[in-house]
C-alpha cells in the first residue's frame, strides 16, 4: 500500500487494498501508514516532500478519508505543501484543518511560518488566505512580519495584497492600514525598513498607502 501511495500513485489499487479484511480485530486505512524508517515518517508528509500531480492527488484523497493526519507530520504540511509548489485546493484544505489541529501557525521552518513560505514561493493566492487567520503583526521570515519583509525585499505585489483596504483580515484582527504601516519590528517602520533596504518602489508605494514619513524610529544609524 505504501509503494501504491508514494510511487505508483495509483488510487484504484489503494481502493482494492482498503477493501481488504485482515482477521479478527485488526484493523488498517492506508492514509495513516508510516514508512519504515527511523523515525517513521508520515504517508501525507512523504507524499507533500515528493509533490507532483500523482503525489498531491494521492495527498488529497487521503486527507478527504482522514482530515486528522494532518496531525502526524513533524512540520506544518501546510509548510510542506507550499514548499513543494501544492496546488490552492490542497493548501487551503490542509491550512483549515491544520490551524484547528496542530497550533503551529507560528512555527518556523528554515526561518519561516506558512505566511512566510507563501511570502518566500511568491504564493499570493494562499498569502491572501493566511492573512486572514494570521495575525500580520507577527513575525513570517525570521522576525520580520509580513510587511516588513515585503519592503525589505522590495516585493510590491506582496505589500500591495498585504495592504489591500478590501481584505478580511482587517476585520479579522481589529486591525487598521495605518496601524499596519505604523507597526515597528525591530524598532523599524516598513517604511524605514524600504528607505535603508533601497527599495525606492516600495517606498513610494508605502507612502501612498498612507505612511508617515516623519515617523519616528527606534533604530541605530
Amino acid at each position: 500500500a505504501w509503494h501504491a501511495a508514494t510511487e505508483l500513485h495509483d488510487l484504484n489499487l489503494l481502493s482494492e487494498l482498503s477493501a481488504i479484511e485482515l482477521p479478527g480485530w485488526m484493523k488498517w486505512s492506508w492514509e495513516t501508514l508510516y514508512s519504515a524508517d527511523r523515525p517513521p515518517v508520515p504517508l501525507l508528509q512523504r507524499l507533500l516532500e515528493k509533490g507532483g500531480e500523482g503525489a498531491w492527488a494521492v495527498a488529497t484523497a487521503a486527507f478527504r478519508r482522514n482530515n486528522g493526519i494532518v496531525k502526524a507530520p513533524s512540520t506544518s504540511p501546510v509548510i510542506l505543501a507550499l514548499k513543494g509548489g501544492a496546488p490552492m485546493q490542497l493548501v487551503t484544505q490542509l491550512m483549515g484543518h491544520s490551524l484547528k489541529l496542530r497550533r503551529d501557525r507560528a512555527d518556523l521552518d528554515q526561518g519561516a511560518t506558512a505566511l512566510g513560505w507563501a511570502l518566500r514561493m511568491n504564493r499570493i493566492d494562499v498569502l491572501r488566505e493566511l492573512l486572514n487567520v494570521v495575525d500580520p503583526r507577527l513575525p513570517a521570515v525570521d522576525a520580520l512580519p509580513p510587511l516588513h519583509y515585503a519592503a525589505e525585499e522590495g516585493d510590491i505585489i506582496a505589500a500591495k495584497v498585504i495592504l489591500d483596504p478590501d481584505g478580511r483580515w482587517w476585520m479579522a484582527h481589529s486591525l487598521t492600514v495605518e496601524e499596519l504601516l505604523s507597526h515597528t519590528s525591530e524598532g523599524l517602520t516598513p517604511l524605514y525598513r524600504a528607505v535603508h533596504s533601497r527599495k525606492l518602489a516600495s517606498v513610494q508605494q508605502l507612502l501612498e498607502a498612507g505612511a508617515a514619513p516623519l515617523e519616528i524610529v527606534n533604530v541605530d544609524v
